[in-house]
């Protein structure tokens, strides 16, 4: 599990230090869509890691998620995905939950 872990934080470090370089010429909708995208990639590199078997679970590329964002225009996210498609990101769930939330109180 450390070994995850320690993965993790290098993975989180690198998407960091690109977001930082590239920071002037992202637009917020765009920092928001690269951060999502990469917390749902730790998210199924861990999940992939806690399996520990090739055989039975792999990542298998991504699909595209449009989503309402800070303006007026969808944001359109990669999410993750695995072969057997039992991998769902948490991080959708959340989103989801706090959108509801904000819908409720508009």
């Amino acid at each position: 599990m450390k070994d995850t872990n320690n993965k993790t934080t290098k993975l989180l470090e690198k998407s960091i230090k690109n977001l930082r370089e590239n920071l002037n010429s992202l637009s917020m909708d765009k920092f928001v869509g690269t951060t999502i995208e990469t917390l749902m990639n730790i998210e199924r590199n861990e999940y992939i890691a806690e399996i520990n078997d090739p055989t039975k679970d792999k990542g298998n590329g991504y699909y595209g998620r449009a989503m309402s964002s800070f303006s007026k225009n969808s944001l359109a996210v990669n999410v993750p995905r695995t072969r057997t498609g039992l991998f769902s990101p948490v991080t959708l769930e959340l989103l989801k939950i706090n959108r509801e939330k904000v819908d409720e109180i508009a």
